[in-house]
């Protein structure tokens, strides 16, 4: 059995212990909040409940813990678990700096330990469905790519997505729109173009064009002020392949010139998290330090573009 330890107990812990609840080789078994009331009112109740986060690190019982936590405090406690000789798996993005993902990339492999970065969209059922289409050429050569993650948030003071360090709408939602480009993609882009506005000292709309050394290009928008999209668009030079919502699909629209369109279907095993989680599993009882389908390097190289687009973002308060 995989006891997983979950360090912040917000909205997404619940919606991961959910899912974590279909598992029969894995259980919630330790949970950490720096308040009783956050512990004793989340849904799910581990064997343990920690305010001491210390003292959660320090329970030899847990394999693996899953970081929670607002994006600033994600190296620090990601850090703190591997020396405490636990499994990771940290929410997006895994750091705010690539100095701190290489420290914990170069700590984990030296114990020895599992480190991830809970991106979904890899480990969604469709998303190999949707790579066989690209691969076997049946919309052509890759034209570009475009993505919208827009949706609409009143402002909160206090809350992190309006810190001017870690907040805003692309860091928000980067790790999906600028990962998922990657993805079908499958290398760096050479070049960025950025148009922002903003509120409250964070941007809430971003419009971001990419270039790629292959010639692709890419097109996405992130926002907290628009009316809600969540779509993408791959164009080849033969057909499209569009779905929504883009990280995370079920179906996807494939259509191909001088042909019918037809819709390919596959849903979640359970929910959206369960794809990570089993991956996450598959890791720790192989004894691996990462997963072949989301790798170190593939954490590094969309953290080097997601610092590269906020850098011109910030730039242009």
């Amino acid at each position: 059995m995989i006891r997983w330890g979950v360090l912040g107990l917000g909205n997404i812990a619940h919606r991961f212990c959910e899912s974590l609840s279909y598992f029969e080789d894995a259980e919630f078994y330790a949970g950490a909040s720096r308040t009783q009331e956050k512990c004793d009112a989340f849904p799910y109740q581990g064997k343990v409940m920690y305010t001491d986060y210390e003292a959660f690190l320090s329970d030899p019982d847990i394999d693996i813990v899953y970081i929670a936590l607002v994006h600033s405090l994600h190296y620090e406690w990601a850090k703190k678990a591997l020396e405490h000789g636990k499994s990771v798996l940290v929410e997006k993005p895994v750091c705010l700096s690539l100095s701190e993902l290489e420290e914990l990339v170069t700590l984990a492999r030296s114990k020895g330990l599992f480190l991830m970065e809970a991106l979904k969209s890899p480990h969604i059922p469709l998303m190999k469905d949707i790579h066989h289409i690209l691969n076997e050429g049946t919309i052509g050569d890759l034209v570009s790519v475009e993505n919208h993650f827009d949706y609409v948030r009143d402002y909160t003071p206090g809350a992190y997505i309006w810190d001017g360090k870690e907040g805003g709408a692309f860091l928000d939602t980067a790790s999906y729109t600028l990962g998922v480009m990657l993805e079908m993609v499958g290398e760096e882009a050479e070049s960025f173009g950025v148009e922002s506005r903003y509120a409250h000292g964070v941007d809430v709309y971003d419009d971001i064009t990419l270039s790629f050394p292959s010639g692709v290009t890419g097109h996405m928008t992130t926002s907290m002020d628009s009316e809600p999209r969540r779509f993408m668009v791959i164009s080849g030079t033969k057909g499209t392949i569009t779905c929504e919502p883009f990280y995370r699909p079920e179906e996807a629209l494939i259509s191909v010139s001088g042909q019918e369109d037809y819709v390919i279907r596959k849903p979640y095993v359970h929910d959206d998290f369960h794809g990570e989680i089993a991956a996450a599993n598959e890791c720790v009882r192989n004894a691996w330090c990462e997963h072949p389908l989301m790798t170190h390097a593939d954490s590094e190289r969309l953290l080097r573009g997601i610092l590269v687009i906020h850098r011109e973002i910030q730039a242009r308060k």
